[in-house]
């Protein structure tokens, strides 16, 4: 399960990897929007990676809350993978750009700081 969290409105990539990297498989993504209704317009077959065994497709949640994906190879359901997907207004990278942003400038004001000319002391 995906503890991260994502922003809304931006593309989600989904990968399953098929067990032995079989190749040449039929695999379902169902997403699942932050109601649990089944998003049909989003949820379809995935496309295999050359010939990894590895298939991706995306969505893009609408909705803040927790979308759900499952993959499967169609016919096997035992094959089934099921992520969970926090979307909000903001996710973790971008926090993290921020906070390194932000450390960047308080580099240069300490920087600035240091190069000032001692003020005057009254004794």
């Amino acid at each position: 399960m995906s503890q991260n969290n994502y922003l809304v409105n931006d593309s989600i990539q989904v990968e399953y990897k098929a067990e032995k990297a079989k190749t040449g498989l039929t695999v379902q993504m169902d997403v699942y929007d932050e109601t649990l209704t089944l998003d049909v317009m989003q949820s379809g077959s995935m496309v295999e990676v050359g010939s990894t065994g590895v298939y991706t497709a995306s969505f893009i949640p609408t909705e803040i809350g927790s979308w759900v994906v499952s993959c499967y190879e169609s016919g096997k359901p035992q094959t089934k993978i099921i992520n969970k997907y926090e979307v909000g207004n903001y996710n973790t990278e971008s926090i993290g750009d921020a906070v390194s942003a932000l450390d960047v400038k308080l580099d240069t004001i300490q920087s600035e700081v240091e190069n000032l000319a001692s003020p005057p002391q009254i004794a």
